[in-house]
């Protein structure tokens, strides 16, 4: 027992021999005037500032504490402050006569960071730039990750870097940027700034979380990182951030003028070997953006959102996507590719596909001047549309090297009607092609092979090829919708329905000369059957040549009855009133056929069979510019014609009052016409079994 008592004492002696001693060190080795000696001129030689510490206080059981910690550079402004700053130490390591820090405790800090006008950022802890300074002194860190006085100085005492937990608490970061003004420099601010770091070292990863706000907008950042290598691993999330303190750097990232918009973020950094991986969601809300490739289509209040899953190399400026899928108002692209440089100067190799867009929803997508165009066509259906790129970005529509459009049951208005197209278009801005494209006219479908050349170099080449078992032009253009035949209604035809420009303003644009147009191609139109007006035309073909803003048809042919005609055209595009020429040749046609498709109101009156060629010549579109300028030569022959009920017949009956002349049967007649500016001289032989006529003169067609 007694034995036992006396252990007891020794040991509580030795106990108490040690926290004496533990007591004897703390009070020897951490004092306010070593910590103070220590810190000062070592602030001072690193960073050519001076370090000011007030109410320094050192205690065996709270450890360091210090009121008011400020970095000052030579003009005195504070660069980096503090509160108060509490370091916590370890009891035992000063028994070894270190001190190794346990706790960091940091209230209130303060940091000002300057951008100078060359674009480098200087830290608050980095040295002025001075000239004719001499090259810094080496570090004095010791090997292990200490610090410490020159080794030649006595009774010093190392200060172990090991960190088992750093608080810093409501901190304020300032940036004040003096590459965008040198007199007056921009400033952005984060507040509310929180850092928690445990077992922090220089030697290895530790955990750490960040949080802070931006403007009304909080961050996160949680995770670790690692110091000594490449070994980060880090969760970011935001808040909306608001992006207009920020325009001034994002400026050259868009091309265009981005004008705002909040940035949110939920992202997950892994740090690698010379490279940053990223994956997670960036969205974009009430975006405000001008493309300039859409200057007339502003995006207002937009909504964007980037599911990405990527690779940053940062000192080459390579990004790689994995997979990215980029959400505007739920018009959704995916691409998998790479950016070099990005920005509006840099270049971009990559795959994207917009898949299966609704065009229903696509006029509350996308921009509101683009909607409003679009919307008289009442579309619906989906497209596909993907694309290879591989360009710059400074001219984004250049980079499009392949392209591919799928339309499945596209459906649009345009006139009296109603379309359709479905099939695949395929090729480049170059080139773009389709093969068996089925367009809906109204109830009925053809075949539509089409090209599209030098797309972003106008004129556009358009080369299209038509054709269908029958084709039905009443279905096309319902006779509904037509108008009376009047100069009106033809010039609001060609204007496309538009309200005619003013006389003063014509006559400004007839003086102006010649017009360009942005477009030029073929068509050829190939129909077993062509319907027009109840009329049916067999073997119906068609060849247009668009080129230099000169329409050429030739041929134009088909088949009524027996017969046969020929049509050509040349008309000249290039001027505001164009001219024209146009031959015509008829072989054994129905006349009464032809009168329903050239004069309806004449049918039924006319029988038999025409022969003839005609060469006709004018200028203008419109029936009063036709009328009044048409010119040309031609000669018809009539076989086996029988008329009836027309204003001649009945004229002759008044006439010579013979009832029998109501119906003139014909069965040779000739007639030869010329006619200038609109003046038709005639001359010819109607030649019938109870009448014979030779009929000459001069008919007025201007009216």
């Amino acid at each position: 027992m007694k034995r036992g008592r006396r252990i007891a004492l020794v040991v509580g002696g030795v106990l108490l021999a040690l926290l004496v001693a533990v007591a004897v060190l703390a009070m020897v080795l951490v004092t306010p005037e070593r910590v103070r000696d220590h810190l000062v001129p070592l602030v001072k030689e690193k960073t050519g500032r001076t370090l000011l510490l007030d109410n320094l206080d050192v205690s065996l059981l709270s450890g360091i504490h210090i009121d008011r910690v400020r970095l000052v550079d030579d003009q005195g402004t504070p660069v980096l402050g503090a509160a108060s700053v509490v370091l916590r130490y370890r009891f035992w390591p000063l028994l070894f006569g270190r001190v190794m820090v346990d706790r960091v405790d940091i209230k209130n800090p303060d940091v000002r960071l300057e951008r100078l006008p060359d674009g480098r950022l200087r830290l608050p802890w980095q040295a002025e730039d001075r000239p004719g300074k001499p090259e810094a002194e080496k570090s004095i860190s010791k090997p292990g990750g200490k610090l410490g006085d020159d080794q030649n100085a006595k009774g010093s005492a190392d200060i172990d870097l090991a960190v088992r937990r750093v608080l810093i608490e409501d901190g304020r970061v300032e940036l004040y940027d003096r590459a965008l003004n040198p007199k007056t420099p921009y400033l952005l601010r984060l507040e509310r700034l929180r850092l928690a770091v445990e077992d922090l070292t220089l030697d290895r990863a530790f955990p750490v979380a960040l949080s802070a706000r931006i403007g009304d907008a909080d961050i996160g950042l949680k995770g670790q990182v690692d110091p000594a290598g490449p070994d980060h691993d880090l969760v970011l999330k935001t808040d909306a951030v608001d992006l207009a303190p920020f325009l001034p750097y994002l400026q050259s990232l868009v091309p265009g003028k981005l004008t705002g918009g909040h940035l949110g973020a939920d992202l997950r950094l892994k740090g690698e070997q010379g490279l940053w991986r990223l994956k997670g969601v960036v969205h974009l809300d009430q975006l405000g953006l001008t493309l300039n490739a859409l200057p007339d289509m502003p995006v207002r209040d937009g909504q964007l959102s980037l599911n990405l899953d990527a690779s940053w190399q940062p000192d080459a400026e390579h990004l790689e996507l994995t997979s990215a899928r980029l959400d505007y108002n739920g018009l959704a692209v995916v691409v998998a590719g790479t950016l070099d440089e990005p920005g509006s100067t840099g270049r971009i190799q990559a795959k994207a596909r917009f898949a299966d867009v609704d065009l229903r929803r696509l006029q509350d997508i996308l921009p509101s001047g683009l909607a409003e165009a679009l919307r008289p066509y009442d579309a619906a259906g989906v497209i596909d549309l993907s694309a290879e790129l591989n360009g710059g970005l400074r001219r984004p529509m250049e980079a499009i090297r392949s392209l591919a459009v799928e339309l499945k049951q596209l459906r649009f208005n345009y006139g009296q009607a109603r379309y359709g197209l479905d099939g695949r278009l395929a090729g480049d801005l170059n080139r773009l092609e389709g093969k068996g494209l089925k367009v809906g006219l109204g109830e009925q479908t053809v075949n539509l092979d089409l090209s599209l050349e030098k797309v972003l170099e106008p004129p556009v080449v358009i080369k299209a090829l038509v054709s269908a078992d029958r084709l039905d032009m009443d279905v096309l253009l319902p006779q509904g919708g037509e108008t009376e035949s009047t100069a009106g209604s033809t010039s609001t035809a060609m204007t496309g329905g538009t309200t005619p420009e003013p006389a003063g303003r014509k006559a400004e644009n007839r003086k102006s000369g010649k017009i360009s147009l942005p477009v030029e191609g073929t068509l050829e139109v190939r129909a077993g059957e062509l319907v027009s007006r109840g009329v049916v035309i067999s073997d119906f073909r068609a060849k247009a040549l668009l080129k230099k803003g000169v329409l050429t048809i030739d041929p134009l042919t088909g088949r009524l009855g027996k017969g046969m005609f020929v049509k050509t055209l040349r008309c000249d595009l290039n001027q505001l009133r164009p001219s024209w020429q146009s031959t015509v040749r008829l072989d054994g046609l129905p006349v009464d056929k032809l009168l329903v498709l050239t004069a309806p109101d004449m049918q039924g009156s006319v029988t038999g069979l025409v022969t003839g060629h005609l060469s006709l010549m004018g200028r203008g579109l419109s029936e009063d510019q036709i009328r009044s300028s048409l010119g040309g030569e031609g000669r018809v022959e009539l076989q086996q014609t029988v008329v009836s009920g027309t204003k001649l017949s009945r004229g002759l009956v008044g006439l010579l009052g013979m009832v029998q002349l109501n119906e003139v049967d014909i069965e040779q007649g000739e007639l030869n016409l010329k006619i200038k500016n609109g003046l038709a001289s005639l001359d010819g032989v109607l030649a019938g079994q109870d009448l014979r006529l030779e009929p000459a003169g001069v008919v007025d067609l201007r009216g």
